[in-house]
């Protein structure tokens, strides 16, 4: 049976519940904690909750980042940019170009969630947990593709 919780309040598309649905079946845990830290199945404990690693089947994996507790999104929106899935899109294609077209990604709004091998996700993982949680990476980023004319909510796109 699914649990409900009538705290949730952010809207999701339909093919990000339909992703959720997905992982609700194959690890039986509640319908909304696909989007809470800490419930799912894990390579290891990430240092930074907000980055989350979920096994779905066999050699493959989702991706999810937490926007709304990112800590250096107001370095991202000084910068001029809208921290959205867009941008972190944007930020895995500038930072990992090699590993970007593997990827098959689902963000929308206020959601980043990417899906492709594990060994890529793990790899995606640690190249944005500098950008997630150190404000002098994410401005050495910005500062970086900003100097190229890039921007980094478009790039990719």
């Amino acid at each position: 049976m699914l649990q409900t919780d009538t705290r949730m309040t952010t809207a999701y598309s339909p093919r990000i519940v339909k992703l959720a649905v997905r992982e609700v079946y194959a690890s039986r845990m509640s319908f909304l904690d696909r989007f809470r830290s800490g419930s799912h199945s894990h390579d290891h404990v990430d240092p930074d909750p907000s980055i989350r690693l979920s096994y779905e089947a066999e050699d493959r994996a989702s991706l999810t980042l937490d926007l709304d507790d990112v800590p250096t999104r107001l370095v991202v929106e000084r910068a001029g940019e809208e921290p959205n899935g867009a941008f972190w899109e944007g930020v895995v294609h500038y930072a990992a170009p090699h590993i970007f077209r593997h990827l098959n990604f689902e963000s929308e709004g206020r959601a980043f969630v990417v899906e492709g091998e594990r060994a890529d996700l793990r790899e995606i993982r640690d190249i944005l947990r500098p950008f997630v949680t150190d404000e002098a990476e994410m401005t050495a980023l910005l500062e970086r593709a900003h100097a190229n004319n890039i921007v980094l909510g478009r790039y990719g796109r």
